[in-house]
């Protein structure tokens, strides 16, 4: 019997290399799929954690005008519920969704409020530098595990009507 000049169809190797090439292409693919997610998340989170951190300042700022302990409780019943204040150091923990949580979420974030203050040569007031730190407590997908800072802001705030002289 003759075989055809002319074979129709594809022989078993040539069909078998053609999967492997698709399958190492493939890989690449899913690779870019993963990277364009994460980068979405990565911009959503970042997106929140600056309103957070911006909205802290300014509630802090609006109510730094009262006396020490009032400012402290008042801006532990507007700012956040769930905060835990101690001394300067204000802790806000956050779900993966960034609703607020009394405790560390293992996919949450965490924002860490820090007021340090100063009182200037002068003794007319107070300088208070603000610094609020935004962390994911956990990693992103396909980078090392650990909490990652992803956002900082840093403020100052002058109060002349708490200082020595007055």
């Amino acid at each position: 019997m003759k075989r055809p000049e002319n074979p129709k169809g594809f022989a078993l190797v040539e069909i078998i290399i053609a999967i492997g090439v698709l399958a190492v292409v493939s890989m690449f693919v899913v690779r870019l799929f993963v990277l364009a997610a994460n980068t979405q998340n990565r911009a959503r989170d970042l997106d929140h954690a600056c309103f957070e951190a911006q909205t802290a300042v300014e509630t802090y700022k609006l109510y730094g005008t009262l006396s020490s302990q009032e400012a402290r409780a008042l801006w532990n019943v507007i700012a956040r519920p769930k905060m835990s204040g101690t001394g300067t150091i204000y802790t806000v923990f956050y779900g993966k969704d960034w609703a607020p949580a009394e405790a560390p979420q293992e996919n949450g974030f965490t924002l860490v409020f820090t007021v340090t203050e100063t009182p200037p040569d002068d003794g007319l007031g107070v300088w208070e530098d603000i610094r609020v730190a935004v962390y994911k407590n956990s990693a992103y997908l396909l980078e090392d595990g650990g909490q990652k800072e992803i956002y900082t802001l840093s403020a100052g705030v002058y109060d002349a009507g708490r200082g020595l002289a007055g």
